[in-house]
């Protein structure tokens, strides 16, 4: 699943999300992807499986194949809301990217960051939200890859190209935990650098979480709860970089 590479000569901004599976985009960040496409920033997303073994929703009425196969469409619905240019769907089998040897994925994520020369890439607490053990090795990836190519963050400067890693407030991961036996890894207030405010984006958000049909119906209630204790904001943790002074962003690419 791809479609036409960079324009090289395009001077607009460049974000690469890179998360585990179709809907990551959409049952996380959606709101701020959303939020940036629409000031056209171009958003690239990159998955590393097809979901094909996920027991969400109506996932259990469908085979591995045909689960991988709908839900690659549903990512495409997704992304046509959302406003994503450009889909690459990996490959990796879904609930196994931990098995995946480290350096094969931070070699497929290098050559992709190079490639899109994203100005902004976003991906995964290193927890994982819910400690997926596939969230977790593709931010590990993601992470070793942002640094082969961009080099390391000067400590106490902002880069001029940042990583992100999409998080939840501990407060609300706790208020989730005591919901479910899902166990939810949040961050604190001290270390979460930037808040994006997504209020006009979560119409949108939730139209995007809808084409993930296979997942979403019916809508889980952690992921409602969730929402909802957010207030319209997404946060984030810049990839190397302290907060100067305690200050929280309020956007990837300014701040």
């Amino acid at each position: 699943m791809t479609s036409t590479p960079h324009d090289k000569a395009d001077t607009r901004n460049r974000l690469l999300a890179i998360f585990a599976h179709p809907d990551d985009e959409s049952f996380g960040p959606g709101g701020t992807i959303a939020k940036y496409a629409s000031k056209g920033v171009e958003v690239t997303l990159i998955v590393a499986t097809r979901g094909e073994k996920s027991t969400l929703g109506e996932s259990s009425q469908y085979s591995v194949a045909e689960l991988g196969e709908m839900r690659e469409g549903e990512l495409r619905c997704a992304a046509q809301v959302l406003g994503i240019k450009e889909i690459r769907a990996l490959g990796y089998r879904d609930t196994q990217v931990a098995q995946v040897d480290t350096q094969e994925l931070r070699a497929v994520f290098s050559e992709a960051i190079a490639e899109v020369q994203p100005d902004v890439v976003l991906t995964f607490d290193p927890r994982g939200i819910t400690g997926n053990p596939d969230h977790m090795a593709v931010t590990k990836a993601v992470s070793l890859a942002f640094s082969d190519v961009y080099g390391l963050a000067t400590r106490g400067q902002r880069p001029q190209n940042r990583l992100y890693y999409w998080t939840i407030p501990e407060a609300i991961a706790r208020h989730l935990r005591d919901l479910s036996n899902i166990p939810f890894v949040g961050a604190s207030d001290e270390s979460i650098t930037t808040v994006i405010d997504v209020s006009d984006f979560k119409e949108r958000q939730w139209q995007a979480i809808a084409c993930h049909q296979s997942q979403s119906n019916p809508v889980p209630l952690v992921l409602k709860e969730r929402l909802y204790a957010q207030k319209g904001q997404e946060s984030f943790v810049l990839h190397g970089v302290q907060k100067p002074g305690g200050a929280i962003g309020t956007d990837l690419f300014a701040d």
